[in-house]
């Protein structure tokens, strides 16, 4: 362990430098436009910026129940555009339920009371795991069942039956961890069904969905004090802790469940990793930071991401992903986390007194210097928005990744960074962000996606997804609020969602 320290203070001073080289004298060369940004949000108060921010919230979360209670009742999400109501599964399920179970989860975070009140009868309606039908497990256990344990954490008024909706909901998804590897099946069959899971399906998860609904388990059990949901949780863990791959502390995005030694040489930290990496570290937190086994894997996994995965060019810090050990020359808008989870490291102390720590120090500088390079990206397309994949040598979108799909990680890093570092830049930043989400995005309806951020004039994407709701507005509500919600002995889930922490 003591090793790994010593190699990653290396690369992190390595890093330091090669940043001062690159970028450091180049940091005068701004735009015009981006420098009168810098120095408008100069001019506003701290205090204003964070009630602009709180309020702006707000109004945009009413603006989306408004759309949804007119046009979607009962369904997956709202088309702002046409008003029409749709569903992410032809069948109906427990999924047509997301976009309301993350506006409770949203109500109840930024204290929205009357609105919290008005939502939580018709979550609970028609909640159900329906014969022969399969559900993708993130899908089910973040969005619903974690939503479900949020709402009924968060509601003072202590509502038993979200937690019995979410126990009913957990145990149908118990017959996906019985193929005897430890690991869920990343798409479940509801048992009575016929069906069965073929193809690549069989031999091969995603590496987000192996240990991610650790903390809805973990709560699971301490609220219902059934121990079965957290045995399950940290079978998955002591599994997948005794993997390796081919790279030194990382997992590649595939696995296969029965063998050890994983071969896949395919390595990110996007949408098919975030969950990992994100659980292991909140894992060790909602535990009460004694799990060992958690703490070893988040630290090996930074050390490999850093050492295998960073790149530093003229325009920033960036993560890419590794494809058979080819480096991609872009970014997914989906690791914009990554400043966020290593400020969130630091904050709960994985690395020691963030004062006296100089490991802890260097991950901050990175991170900060992370979110510089994003902040970047966005000031650099016309919308203000960020492309789903970015060409790190030119900011731009990449072929393809022209989109905006609505994504939260930025904010979710924005949160962090201000909560680590009590610097307000983050939440003028944020509020930048959110007049452009306001300004470009929102129609009658609710807010849309974009197929092209450089244009101001790009075709709507006529969709409110349910993660802009549980990600996105959630972690801006929490940028902007007096920081009551998480405390000290609180935890966020993956997606969203507040739980207590043990111990």
């Amino acid at each position: 362990m003591r090793a790994r320290r010593i190699l990653l203070v290396a690369v992190l001073l390595f890093l330091a430098v090669c940043f001062y080289l690159l970028w450091g004298e180049k940091e005068e060369a701004r735009t015009t436009d981006i420098v009168c940004c810098e120095e408008k949000q100069e001019e506003t108060k701290d205090g204003d910026v964070q009630k602009e921010g709180r309020e702006l919230v707000e109004k945009m979360a009413r603006h989306v129940w408004r759309g949804y209670r007119k046009h979607a009742l009962g369904c997956d999400f709202i088309s702002p555009v046409s008003g029409e109501c749709r569903n992410i599964s032809r069948k109906p399920g427990v999924s047509r339920m997301q976009s309301a179970i993350g506006l409770g989860v949203l109500f109840g975070v930024a204290g929205m009371e009357d609105e919290l009140k008005e939502i939580k009868e018709l979550v609970l309606e028609g909640i159900e795991l329906r014969d022969g039908e399969a559900y993708n497990l993130s899908d089910v256990g973040h969005s619903v069942i974690g939503g479900l344990l949020g709402i009924y954490y968060l509601d003072g008024e202590i509502q038993h039956l979200f937690l019995r909706k979410a126990l009913d909901l957990a145990d149908g998804l118990l017959v996906g961890f019985e193929r005897g590897t430890g690991l869920p099946d990343t798409r479940v069959i509801h048992p009575s069904s016929s069906e069965s899971l073929s193809g690549d399906e069989t031999t091969l998860l995603v590496l987000s969905d192996c240990v991610s609904l650790f903390c809805e388990f973990v709560y699971l059990s301490s609220a219902s004090g059934d121990g079965k949901y957290r045995e399950k949780a940290y079978e998955a863990v002591r599994r997948i802790s005794a993997m390796e791959g081919t790279v030194d502390g990382l997992l590649p995005l595939l696995i296969v469940p029965e063998e050890r030694r994983q071969r896949c040489e395919f390595f990110g930290i996007g949408a098919m990793a975030a969950g990992y990496y994100k659980t292991v570290l909140r894992g060790w937190v909602m535990t009460g930071k004694k799990d060992s086994v958690l703490l070893s894997l988040f630290t090996r996994s930074i050390g490999g991401i850093l050492s295998t995965l960073h790149v530093e060019n003229e325009n920033g810090a960036f993560i890419c992903a590794v494809d058979w050990q080819r480096r991609a020359k872009r970014q997914e808008s989906t690791a914009l986390y990554f400043p966020g989870l290593l400020a969130q490291a630091v904050y709960e102390g994985v690395y020691g007194d963030a004062a006296e720590s100089i490991e802890a120090r260097l991950l901050l500088e990175y991170a900060e210097r992370m979110a510089e390079t994003a902040m970047k990206i966005h000031r650099q397309q016309r919308t203000g928005l960020c492309p789903e994949l970015v060409d790190i040598e030119t900011l731009r979108g990449a072929r393809g990744g022209e989109a905006y799909l609505q994504r939260g990680e930025m904010a979710e890093s924005l949160f962090y960074l201000h909560r680590a570092t009590k610097d307000d830049k983050y939440r003028a930043w944020g509020l930048e962000l959110l007049h452009n989400i306001d300004t470009h995005t929102k129609r009658k309806n609710g807010f849309v996606g974009l197929t092209d951020v450089e244009s101001v004039l790009a075709a709507a994407i006529d969709k409110t997804q349910p993660h802009f709701i549980s990600e996105t507005l959630f972690y801006f509500s929490l940028l902007f609020s007096d920081e009551r919600h998480p405390s000290q002995k609180e935890v966020v889930g993956v997606r969203g969602n507040v739980y207590p922490a043990e111990g």
